[in-house]
């Protein structure tokens, strides 16, 4: 132990000390006895008898706190290309040829004019790389290129890029149409303005009455940036190579606004695999969504029966897929506002139009949800 030495000196944590007695005493108690100047912090304990606590003791004591340790270290990492745009190629043979599996399971293959500029893509199934098992799934007789969907605002495209010399739908996302001779598989769509910008909630929208249900997404910054911050994604499918191409070249995605550690996208690993000298990371965004929908069915129930909450909760998960639920955070919500719920109501009353009592029971359970997460969880974003 430093003892006497750790006086006057700075201390790195990976997650937030505590200020509550537990099974130990205190960690900023210990922290504050021997004479630490400086506390640096990873991740805001999600416990909600800490989440901050320990960070504002800490502050009130006189310790200088700093959080989110990790976040400009892994800026350096995931990038997708060099500064110049040069990205062929980063992955092997091998990641490249998966590829072509997801592509053909798909009816839609999305990105936008700034990817066809830098690379010329074809973008296409490149039929005869597909592995076997594909190859029995879509049999050369009934196989079709997926659409194309090209997001292309200022009508940078032309026909002389490669993409317009193969087969296959090739959809044009536009403010406006252009006189260009176009081949006959290619369409120009219109849409309106908003902001200088094509609206890209409206594309999806589109592509939905279009009966288009698979949209597999190989784009750059900007646009990968725009949809995972709308939470448009439902799967990210990464390929890393054991490669490091340096802080200056292009990242993953980029997003407008500037996120604290709190405030990432948080994603669940579903699973990684070897594909030649590379990896691949398969995520999906983090299932507090559906965490909260089965504690809104169970509060309801709840409100009406009284009935246990603990012996609800185990009959209501019996008969459901428990695979994609944030089982922690849903125990979290139910009992959290249960063991709380007077709390909780003198809490809402100041801001409610009605009485409690003139309140539904799923308005009351939402409100009561939400209530819940902005007064105890501090990784809630402080937009919402």
């Amino acid at each position: 132990m430093a003892g006497a030495k750790a006086k006057g000196a700075d201390v790195y944590v990976t997650l937030e000390p505590c200020n509550y007695f537990g099974k130990t005493p205190p960690c900023c108690k210990a922290l504050i006895k021997a004479g630490i100047k400086r506390v640096i912090i990873s991740n805001i304990d999600p416990n909600p008898k800490v989440s901050g606590n320990g960070i504002s003791y800490l502050k009130k004591n006189g310790i200088s706190v700093t959080t989110g340790l990790l976040s400009k270290k892994s800026e350096k990492y995931g990038r997708i290309a060099m500064q110049n745009g040069e990205s062929k190629w980063i992955t092997s043979k091998n990641a490249r040829q998966d590829v072509q599996k997801f592509r053909a399971k798909s009816s839609v293959i999305l990105s936008s004019s700034s990817t066809i500029l830098k690379d010329n893509s074809l973008l296409n199934v490149r039929y005869k790389e597909l592995d076997k098992k594909t190859l029995l799934t879509f049999p050369k007789k009934i196989f079709r290129q997926p659409i194309r969907v090209i997001i292309d605002s200022k009508n940078r495209i032309t026909p002389s890029h490669k993409m317009f010399r193969t087969k296959g739908k090739i959809w044009l996302i536009r403010l406006k149409l252009d006189k260009l001779s176009w081949p006959k598989n290619t369409t120009q769509i219109i849409f309106n303005e908003r902001d200088k910008k094509i609206n890209i909630l409206s594309v999806f929208k589109f592509l939905g009455k279009s009966e288009i249900n698979s949209v597999w997404i190989e784009a750059g910054s900007t646009l990968s940036g725009f949809l995972l911050d709308k939470n448009l994604i439902d799967e990210l499918v990464i390929y890393i190579a054991p490669k490091i191409l340096g802080h200056k070249a292009k990242p993953l995605c980029l997003l407008d606004h500037k996120l604290k550690l709190i405030d990432s996208l948080q994603f669940q690993l579903q699973n990684i695999r070897k594909i030649g000298t590379d990896r691949i990371v398969f995520m999906k965004p983090s299932s507090r969504r559906k965490a909260r929908a089965c504690a809104l069915q169970i509060l309801y129930s709840w409100e009406i029966s009284h009935n246990n909450i603990k012996d609800s909760a185990i009959e209501f998960l019996k008969e459901r897929n428990k695979k994609n639920i944030d089982l922690e955070y849903f125990h979290e919500l139910i009992f959290g506002i249960t063991q709380n719920c007077k709390n909780i109501d003198n809490l809402m009353k100041p801001y409610l139009f009605r009485s409690l009592k003139e309140l539904g029971q799923i308005e009351k359970a939402i409100l009561r949800i939400s209530f819940y997460e902005l007064y105890n969880r501090k990784d809630i974003p402080y937009k919402v």
